[in-house]
């Protein structure tokens, strides 16, 4: 997608300059990866996760990935085949649950998407895997990734929600190792073999369905608090009742400034501009501006990174160069040690000053011979130690700098914070009406019937209720892919311009 840089200029002098807190991307990156990271199912300690990847995704050992993990936080529902769905999570043990129709959508998968899906969870275990690793592999993967990064949209344009998708980039300039990337978004939908209700057994791992009304249940022997899913934040904030935009000069420029963002000639936020609903402007205002900024910040990383790369590229040979110091050092102490322990003395252990042994003919100058043998290898041993701290200190070094392009590009994660705010975003800027047909019909009713102060039942709700939805499940999906997809193309625009922009010094 090709976006006019006359555009993109107005969007991101618009926002460019919109208050906000400078450290605001790099701490959310911090504070939702570590969010994730609660939720995540690792199969590295079995006792306290439980290990339900492996019937369709191959792997019985790998961990969730972060990207699927986010889509349970969103809500996404599991959807079937046969345009059938529902929404994952817990249920609670008193709640009238359709099993079987939960087992028809979880057996009834859309087959050309069962690799796409499997491919997402392996990805991003061997991506990790090769991004920690300790090894010259790892070092030139990190160097890769600063040099020459990755789209932040690789996703086809104009087809289905559901339609095969590799979402693959061939970065040429990379080393051979390193240069197909594949950041699987696509479909944005709900695993069954891990998000269904009977899979996530561990009670800490799982959230609410939504409208779940007692989140506080007891649970293997303990109360336990279910969190409830984005989507039905954002539902009881949409479909509550809300004031409209009458002469409020404060939301009246906020209104301008989402006005500025057209895509294809349609203005993105057209569902929330026509709506004039003040807490739908303001939250989407707000976001998108953070959303930009973040870009924006990414953008100028990125010239850094690139600057960076030549450092690395020495630091990284340094650590080599250590590294095989290292190894000559620990070959040259065992040497020692191996010829030492054939002289016939019978000593238990020798630390070069205190020394025990058994010799039948205790020499009375028998410890000060050792400790005179044992000079060699005490110098190699400081040697040792002075060599690793100075390696350490560079790997650390090396791993700060490349900690950020880790949350931001989502390369090695299989998703960044960019795309968690797409993501977030696009669920404020859908029409309310494709909003509420992402509840299935189970959760639309805990939400019509919602004993709240606040009753949800606006237009978009009633609507619903009276004609049973008008959009089918993949229409919602397809709108909501077709927004993500638009910010994400969005992002990768403001960064080809703020690029030119620094290289023409404008």
């Amino acid at each position: 997608m090709n976006i006019d840089s006359e555009l993109i200029k107005s969007i991101v002098d618009t926002y460019r300059n919109a208050p906000s807190d400078p450290e605001m991307a790099t701490n959310f990156a911090n504070a939702i990866f570590t969010k994730i990271n609660t939720y995540r199912i690792k199969a590295i300690a079995p006792a306290d996760d439980t290990i339900i990847i492996g019937d369709n995704v191959g792997e019985t050992n790998m961990s969730e990935s972060h990207c699927h993990v986010f889509y349970r936080m969103l809500g996404l529902p599991v959807v079937s085949s046969l345009q059938t769905y529902y929404n994952p999570g817990y249920y609670g043990k008193e709640m009238t649950v359709d099993k079987d129709k939960i087992k028809k959508i979880n057996d009834n998968q859309h087959s050309n998407l069962i690799g796409t899906e499997e491919a997402r969870e392996r990805i991003a275990f061997t991506n990790s895997e090769r991004f920690l690793g300790r090894n010259d592999k790892a070092i030139q993967y990190k160097i890769d990734m600063l040099q020459y990064p990755r789209k932040l949209n690789v996703m086809k344009e104009d087809v289905g929600p559901f339609a095969t998708d590799a979402q693959q980039e061939t970065i040429k300039n990379r080393s051979s190792d390193n240069q197909l990337s594949s950041h699987i978004l696509r479909p944005f939908k709900c695993n069954a073999t891990i998000a269904a209700i009977d899979k996530v057994l561990v009670s800490t791992k799982n959230l609410a369905a939504p409208f779940f009304e007692d989140i506080t249940v007891i649970n293997e022997q303990y109360l336990k608090t279910y969190q409830k899913t984005y989507l039905e934040t954002v539902c009881r904030i949409r479909f509550a009742p809300q004031s409209t935009v009458e002469n409020d000069t404060f939301i009246e420029t906020l209104k301008e400034q989402l006005a500025v963002v057209q895509i294809n000639g349609q203005n993105l936020f057209e569902s929330v501009l026509n709506n004039q609903n003040v807490i739908e402007i303001y939250i989407s205002n707000i976001v998108f501006g953070n959303f930009v900024k973040a870009v924006l910040l990414y953008s100028a990383k990125i010239n850094e990174y690139s600057s960076l790369a030549t450092k690395l590229n020495t630091n990284a040979a340094v650590i080599t160069k250590l590294s095989n110091k290292i190894k000559a050092l620990k070959e040259n102490i065992n040497y020692y040690d191996a010829t030492r322990a054939f002289i016939p003395t019978d000593v238990d252990e020798n630390k070069g000053h205190t020394i025990s042994s058994n010799n039948m003919h205790a020499g009375v100058i028998l410890s000060d011979l050792m400790l005179l043998l044992d000079s060699p290898t005490k110098q190699l041993r400081k040697e040792l130690e002075q060599v690793t701290t100075q390696q350490q200190r560079h790997q650390k070094e090396f791993e700060e700098i490349t900690k950020e392009i880790f949350y931001f590009s989502g390369e090695v994660l299989g998703i960044g914070s960019i795309d968690i705010m797409a993501m977030m975003l696009a669920f404020w800027i859908i029409p309310q009406d494709y909003l509420v047909s992402m509840l299935d019909e189970a959760s639309f009713n805990r939400l019509y019937n919602n004993k709240g102060n606040r009753k949800l039942r606006n237009e978009a709700v009633e609507s619903r209720k009276l004609f049973n939805s008008s959009f089918s499940i993949e229409d919602v999906i397809g709108k909501y892919d077709e927004t993500v997809y638009n910010l994400l193309a969005l992002a990768d625009s403001i960064i080809e311009y703020s690029n030119r922009e620094t290289t023409s010094g404008g």
